[in-house]
């Protein structure tokens, strides 16, 4: 069941969903933001799976069309955000054309994003719980959601942006290609780094040679994988130690070797050892 909640003459429009079971094949109309609050979806686009998990958002425009798979009570928001619109609040904003014709473009990948590394997977998060509010905006005016979902999804589309750019491409389908697989190879970390995570373990999902993947995964996102593990890590271990836990213990949960080889890392990392930086 989908519910219409907003719309206006330019072809913005936000609309709720509530599916237990749905197959079929949907487009991305506009520049369109697919949140799950609850639930879970998967979308087939290219021969290549994107499972939507609560909390979650799926990216995409125009460009693009998808088989959509639904096997539990699922609920979610979709928001269709016209190009123009895009580019209008990307001027009054401060971000440039390029990317806002970036985002817009067939050259932006579909992306999964959360509510962890998303500025407007966030904003969806609180549209889905707070709803929207029923009184029309002054004629002329778009109301305050809408402008704040656009702006949070330039954020994120400039971040992406940057990151792309700096793979050594030629053709930017390149590009976006081999940045949705070493986005996963990130957003995979990022759900395991305190697992013990081996290259081995993330070259499948890359689908490139460690020596590519390392070298790939340091220009797009500053660091190598396993630096990047380590950063993840060390910041847990602070969160631990603010907490209260013991230096030993935090080093024991966040897979250091001993106390030492923690506080080592901590110190490199932060500029103070962890008992300083308690102080």
């Amino acid at each position: 069941m989908n519910a219409l909640l907003y719309s206006d003459p330019s072809h913005n429009a936000l609309r709720s969903s509530v599916f237990e079971h749905f197959q079929g094949v949907v487009s991305f109309e506009q520049v369109a933001l697919k949140y799950v609050h609850r639930g879970q979806e998967t979308y087939r686009v290219n021969h290549k799976k994107h499972v939507v998990e609560a909390g979650q958002l799926i990216l995409g425009n125009h460009s693009r069309q998808s088989e959509v798979h639904i096997h539990t009570l699922t609920e979610g928001l979709c928001i269709d955000i016209a190009p123009d619109f895009v580019h209008q609040i990307a001027e009054c904003a401060g971000h440039t054309t390029e990317v806002a014709e970036f985002l817009t473009s067939n050259q932006f990948p579909l992306l999964t994003l959360s509510k962890q590394n998303s500025a407007a997977a966030r904003e969806m998060a609180v549209l889905a719980e707070e709803g929207i509010q029923h009184n029309a905006p002054p004629d002329g005016h778009v109301p305050h959601f809408l402008v704040t979902l656009t702006e949070a999804m330039l954020d994120d589309a400039a971040l992406v942006f940057t990151q792309i750019k700096g793979l050594p491409f030629r053709r930017s389908e390149t590009r976006s290609e081999v940045f949705v697989q070493l986005k996963k190879v990130k957003d995979f970390i990022d759900r395991h780094y305190l697992e013990p995570l081996q290259l081995d373990d993330l070259t499948p999902i890359a689908c490139i040679s460690k020596f590519a993947l390392v070298r790939q995964f340091r220009l797009s996102f500053g660091l190598a994988p396993y630096k990047y593990i380590q950063q993840k890590r060390l910041e847990f271990a602070l969160q631990m130690l603010q907490r209260g836990n013991s230096v030993q213990d935090t080093a024991f949960m966040t897979r250091f070797a001993d106390s030492a080889a923690f506080s080592k890392a901590f110190r490199r990392h932060f500029g103070l050892s962890p008992t300083q930086h308690l102080k």
